[in-house]
């Protein structure tokens, strides 16, 4: 008899510096869901939601009426039974913990990775373009990403590989009973 895994629809909301690893992260885990059998899955990409809908203002309100238009926008999956990832930086802990209540089936995941290595990742060189103030209100520079007490599943990912974070967070869902065997 073959095992097949289900799931009860949450959204994983990746959240993180710049160039913390939210993006690779988020599809490394659609991958390995989808490997486990798990089909319903809609990814919502930071920084494709903002091209997508035009949103080019990075001051803290015009951030978190970004994050409040994503959750929206994955609620709306959420309610067609899918699994949601969303990747954003979400910087505000008190946006976080606010948007934590009104969504109960949001799971929060922090990219927790050292600026230095942030700067060093970052391939579109958005840190030194904030540093000579070519970029304004950028996070790691202008903003200091607050970290909070609302996180579910806190990753390091400077010392511990994509592999790995994908199964701490596989390994959560399972132990909540989120994802779960079925017997087919």
């Amino acid at each position: 008899m073959k095992k097949k895994y289900k799931f009860y629809p949450k959204i994983l909301f990746i959240t993180g510096l710049p160039s913390s690893g939210k993006t690779t992260l988020a599809l490394s885990l659609k991958k390995k869901l989808k490997k486990m059998g798990l089909k319903k899955i809609k990814y919502i990409d930071g920084d494709k939601f903002r091209e997508k809908f035009k949103l080019s203002r990075y001051d803290s309100s015009s951030r978190n009426s970004v994050g409040n238009k994503k959750i929206k926008l994955a609620n709306s999956f959420l309610i067609k039974k899918k699994l949601v990832i969303v990747t954003g930086v979400a910087h505000d802990k008190n946006w976080r913990k606010k948007i934590k209540k009104k969504n109960i089936d949001l799971i929060e995941i922090f990219t927790k990775c050292p600026l230095r290595i942030c700067k060093i990742r970052d391939y579109k060189k958005n840190y030194s373009k904030a540093i000579n103030k070519e970029i304004k209100n950028f996070v790691g520079i202008n903003y200091k990403y607050q970290e909070g007490k609302s996180v579910d599943i806190s990753l390091n990912m400077y010392r511990n590989s994509i592999d790995s974070n994908v199964k701490k967070i596989i390994k959560y869902l399972k132990k909540k009973k989120y994802v779960y065997r079925k017997q087919v």
